[in-house]
């Protein structure tokens, strides 16, 4: 095989797998770093989808709507540049989780079924493993934190029970440890991925917790829905509990969603009114308008684009780019031969 065939070889491999965006692609607005991610649960006719917003001037745009969509409420970026969507309505009833191509709307089920009773919100670690935190069933059935495969589905419950009422936010620590917020338990749980073991963080002082974000020095940040829709900043270790920021427009009642920026700024989802993302200073409490009505419906989780989303290739890229380099190598190799023959 010649150096061209291969690279030919090579290229419809990629073209296969990261697909060929279609003309009328699912954004008009590039998922660069610093870009904000929504997840609307009643947006496009009430079925909810996924919103992109500049962080600078506002503007949205459509990621993805309808499809498995019919009540999303949790999302998370993938290290391969995919969007993950937690639905707690999809596939009869029992909920899932879809993943999205940001650059087409596509939408592909990850997994559903199984374990999952109410879906809500996600988190994935450096190595791309999914982590769900599941209400449990309205007839009794526990809280729990699952752990999905990314490639497979499978799923495996890695807490359930215990301290847990109704898990409603996680998160992934520095240490690789998970942090979960309980809204009926008022309180921060600190879960280890591996023995399930739960440890309380921080309890008490806490209203109405319906948000849970992580700062880089390792602070834990939770959105309070109570009267005074304050955001709060919990100390890791101590679990001492201080104000970020209270009252003005933040109302987190039927909210859950907080991000942090690369600069720090705190961004939060508002379904008071206006409804609509909004950036808080955190050494000042200070709030300022990012985006509000337009696509916006019922936002409810938002995340950031990091630095470097999707350097990382998928799994099963990787295996067929590297069947395809042995090709090349081999064929070569053969060719060689003949010729010296």
């Amino acid at each position: 095989m010649k150096p061209h065939k291969c690279a030919a070889s090579l290229a419809m491999v990629f073209v296969g797998f990261l697909g060929i965006a279609s003309p009328h692609a699912g954004h008009a607005l590039p998922l660069t770093a610093g870009t904000i991610v929504v997840v609307d649960l009643e947006a496009f006719g009430g079925n909810g989808g996924v919103i992109a917003v500049d962080p600078l001037t506002g503007a949205q745009a459509p990621i993805a709507s309808g499809g498995f969509f019919i009540g999303p409420v949790g999302i998370a970026l993938e290290p391969t540049g995919n969007i993950l969507v937690a639905d707690s309505d999809a596939f009869g009833g029992q909920g899932g989780i879809i993943r999205v191509n940001p650059l087409t709307g596509a939408q592909t089920p990850v997994s559903f079924g199984g374990f999952f009773d109410n879906p809500r919100s996600l988190a994935v670690d450096p190595a791309g493993k999914i982590y769900l935190a599941d209400n449990g069933s309205f007839f009794g059935g526990p809280g729990k934190v699952i752990a999905v495969d990314p490639v497979t589905g499978a799923q495996t419950v890695v807490s359930s029970g215990g301290g847990f009422r109704f898990p409603l936010g996680i998160a992934i620590d520095s240490a690789g440890k998970l942090i979960v917020l309980d809204e009926d338990a008022a309180a921060v749980f600190r879960v280890d991925p591996i023995t399930g073991a739960q440890a309380i963080v921080s309890s008490g002082g806490l209203g109405i917790p319906v948000a849970l974000a992580l700062e880089a020095a390792g602070s834990i940040l939770v959105g309070d829905g109570g009267d005074f829709g304050e955001i709060l900043r919990v100390d890791p270790i101590t679990g001492a509990q201080s104000v970020v920021s209270s009252g003005q427009v933040l109302r987190f009642q039927g909210s859950r969603g907080l991000a942090v920026e690369e600069d720090g700024d705190i961004l939060a989802t508002v379904n008071g009114f206006p409804v609509g993302v909004f950036r808080t200073d955190p050494v000042t409490g200070v709030q300022t308008p990012v985006s509000f009505a337009g696509l916006f419906v019922s936002p409810i989780a938002l995340v950031v684009v990091p630095e470097g989303f999707g350097s990382v290739p998928e799994p099963h890229t990787l295996a067929l780019v590297g069947i395809a380099l042995l090709g090349c190598v081999l064929s070569t190799s053969f060719a060689r031969r003949s010729r010296t023959a």
